[in-house]
């Protein structure tokens, strides 16, 4: 009996996704449909592949093994295709002006950038200045924050990106816990005593400090620095205190090159929106690039979607 490779791209989906609801926004899907494909392919298999619960699916051991014997085939498999839909149109004469931020822009693009069928011209920018280059017709598409849309300009819901305070993995942070959380004067003091590092905009400090204490930093960081990773790279086995995002700062928490140092008392997310011009020749190409970015996001920020 052959078994339909439409079932192994649903699995492979659903493992590096986490939930079914990714996994059928990515192969652009229902939900039901996902479904059904992992039905069928835990029938034809004969062993359960994920447990579930209400926030995502947890491969069971025998998806690792089935994951290791297919993903490399049907990354490959994807190539081809890939391959195949360029040669059937070898001309890349339609050019998108896409606007985001400088850290999304290295997690998500820098490495899938040449996937586009379609030139790319970026600018690296804030929310205010990406909003009005799109309102004005200089972009085709923009991520940002703020969804206010016109006559012109539609707005959709992109994700959530989860913020935390994270120090340089030679901070001595050692007199935090010994302090009473409960006491939130103490502990803004012992913040406020700190090195600290901000972007020249400087809202996510601001709205950290707000949030959990109610009022503005009443200091001014140390080192102002142009975007977030240039951040991240400063910390990294330095010292000194951040409010950055969580997804940036992954790959350097696992390696102990900086820390987690606290959440906060109350968690604080961005909402993303991908914002575009309702009016546009290039819709087909716009449609594929917002299928890269949520593919990506959905990657990168798998924890904070709920």
């Amino acid at each position: 009996m052959k078994i339909d490779l439409e079932l192994f791209r649903t699995f492979k989906a659903v493992f590096e996704i986490g939930t079914i609801s990714g996994a059928a926004r990515v192969l652009e899907v229902t939900q039901p449909s996902v479904t059904g494909h992992l039905k069928a392919l835990e029938a034809y298999a004969g062993h359960p592949l994920f447990e579930r619960s209400t926030r995502n699916m947890k491969p069971t051991l025998y998806a690792k093994q089935l994951y290791n014997k297919v993903a490399s085939s049907l990354t490959q498999l994807e190539a081809a295709e890939d391959f195949l839909q360029r040669k059937c149109n070898q001309s890349r004469s339609v050019t998108l002006y896409v606007g985001i931020y400088p850290g999304l822009f290295r997690q998500l693009l820098v490495p899938n950038i040449k996937k586009l069928d379609c030139n790319v011209v970026m600018t690296l920018n804030d929310n205010e200045t990406l909003g009005t280059l799109l309102e004005n017709g200089n972009m085709d598409l923009v991520v940002t924050t703020k969804d206010i849309p016109n006559r012109n300009v539609q707005y959709e819901l992109l994700g959530r990106s989860r913020f935390i305070l994270v120090a340089g993995g030679c901070t001595d942070i050692s007199e935090l816990p010994e302090l009473n959380l409960l006491n939130k004067r103490k502990i803004e003091a012992w913040l406020q005593k700190q090195v600290w590092y901000n972007t020249v905009y400087g809202e996510h400090l601001s709205s950290f400090w707000k949030l959990n204490f109610g009022r503005t930093p009443r200091f001014t960081p140390n080192y102002v620095l142009p975007d977030k990773y240039s951040i991240v790279c400063c910390l990294r086995n330095g010292t000194g205190l951040a409010v950055l995002p969580e997804s940036l700062c992954r790959e350097f928490l696992l390696k102990g090159e900086i820390k987690e140092v606290w959440g906060g008392y109350t968690e604080m997310k961005n909402t993303l929106f991908l914002g575009q011009r309702k009016n546009t020749l290039y819709m087909n190409e716009i449609k594929e690039l917002k299928k890269l970015l949520r593919t990506e996001f959905l990657k990168t920020h798998p924890a904070t979607q709920n």
